[in-house]
This record gives structure tokens, sequence and C-alpha cells, in this order.
């Protein structure tokens, strides 16, 4: 029997993220004949017309209540008010765009975590640094929230073999979808059950941080780097949430075609000056 009940608040991104609605799922199988109950669930405002599998209709579909903010802004004093509402005790993240302030980490009383998927490797655009960069494996992980960016104490990780040399963005991204859903199995519903939310340390030196890539770090000259470099860009590149590789060509723009052939372009319809 039960000594602890939890009330989670899901906190995630509303479309175009599979470990998001992923997570969601298997959380919320693993408690379905428990006492845990998720008790609301916050997404981002984006539209979701043409998904009929966003965390929002997923949510509402299990009779779950709803809600998002304006800009995503969850730490504006109306935001805080609704949260606090909810009346959690543990807050699950799951790809929100925003950092927390402290007033929000403090709301749920036992705990606020998040899994992030990359670590070591912190900030933005990490699947495409990873294949870019060689990564052999990263991992999922299930750590509380603090001021930082991913830098609290870690419950628990998956690992995510990368084969740089043929592994592309979607590939991965299917890999990392299918660690979140372990880790909720594994790391995250266990804790749930003994209420023991204490983790290990970070040691932030032994992370690597880089800021989302910019739209110019996606755009090359085939004169200023040299094929395998571009193929392994272009691989990293091919994501479900990216454009894909763009190639510059004199005057002319081209997008580096899904089958990573050298100079098999699509030439974008506009050209730069």
């Amino acid at each position: 029997m039960n000594i602890c009940v939890e009330r989670i608040l899901f906190i995630g991104r509303n479309t175009r993220y599979a470990i998001t609605t992923n997570a969601f799922l298997r959380l919320v199988e693993s408690i379905r004949n428990t006492t845990h109950r998720i008790v609301g669930v916050v997404h981002t405002h984006e539209d979701d017309y043409h998904d009929p599998n966003s965390l929002r209709r997923l949510a509402q579909k299990h009779g779950i209540k709803t809600i998002s903010f304006t800009k995503n802004d969850i730490n504006a004093p109306a935001s805080l008010s609704t949260l606090s509402s909810f009346q959690a005790t543990c807050f699950l993240v799951v790809q929100y765009p925003r950092i927390f302030d402290s007033s929000v980490i403090s709301i749920p009383s036992n705990a606020c975590l998040n899994i992030h998927r990359g670590w070591p490797l912190r900030g933005g655009s990490i699947d495409q640094r990873a294949i870019y960069y060689k990564q052999t494996k990263y991992f999922v992980i299930l750590h509380k929230i603090d001021c930082g960016i991913d830098t609290g104490d870690i419950l628990a990780k998956e690992s995510v073999p990368i084969e740089w040399r043929t592994e592309t963005g979607y590939s991965l991204d299917t890999k990392v979808t299918d660690a979140g859903g372990r880790l909720i199995r594994k790391g995250f519903f266990p804790r749930l059950e003994t209420g023991d939310f204490t983790g290990t340390v970070q040691n932030v030196f032994q992370t690597q941080y880089e800021n989302k890539w910019k739209p110019d770090r996606k755009i090359i000259s085939p004169k200023d780097i040299n094929y395998d470099d571009a193929e392994r860009l272009a691989r990293a590149l091919h994501h479900p949430r990216e454009t894909g590789l763009v190639v510059k060509m004199g005057s002319d723009l081209y997008r580096w075609d899904s089958s990573f052939i050298p100079f098999a372009k699509i030439k974008l319809p506009n050209s730069c000056s």
C-alpha cells in the first residue's frame, strides 16, 4: 500500500516534441492503479489544429485539466497564482521553453523535476551538436530544477547510443523519445512510490553548454567546409524541428537533399543577395 500520494503537475511542449507526449502517456500508464494523480497539464501556447496527438489533446482525452500561459510566461505573477491553485506536490517538466524562476521552483511541496535530453550537453541544438561533434552517446536525465540551466541534482538517467557516422536528427529523436519513456517507468515512478527525491550533485565542469544554433549556423558554402563535415551537418539538421541544411551557391540558396548525396540539392524559390 502506498504511503506517499503525489499530486503531479505535468508541464511541457504542446506540439512537435514526441518525448513530451510519450513521457506523459507513460506517466498516465504508470500511475493508473496507484493513488497518485495528475492534477493538471501546463502546455505551451501553440496552435495544435493539425496535431491530434498534441499534449493538450491527449490530456483532455484523459480528463485532465489543461492550461497555457500567454507567451509561455510561466514566471509571471498571474501564472504563479494559477500554478499554486493546483496544490501540486510535484512538477514534472519536459521540454518547456522557459527557465523557471525560484518563485516557480518553490511551489510544489516535494519536488520540481525536469527531463533533459543530451546530458552532459546543455543548452540548445543538442541533438544536432551531438551528431556533428561525433558524440558516441549521451543521456536523458531526470534532475531537480534549480536556477541554472539543466544543472540540478540528477535522480536517474538513461543512456542513448549515437551512431554519428550514420545517425540523423530523426533517428536520434526516436531514440530519445524511447529513453524518456523508460525514464518515467524506471526513474520517476519509483521516486513517486517512495517519496524520495534526493539526487546526486552534478559536476557542471563535466558538462558542455552551448546556445541554440542561429540560422547562419545552418547555411554553408562549399568552399568553406569539406564534404564529410557538410554531410554530417546535413544529417544532424535532418530533424523533426529543423528545416535542413542550406547550401549557398553563388547568389542562390539550395536545400541539401535528404539522400545526402553530394550536390543533390533542391533549389529554393528565393535567392539571397
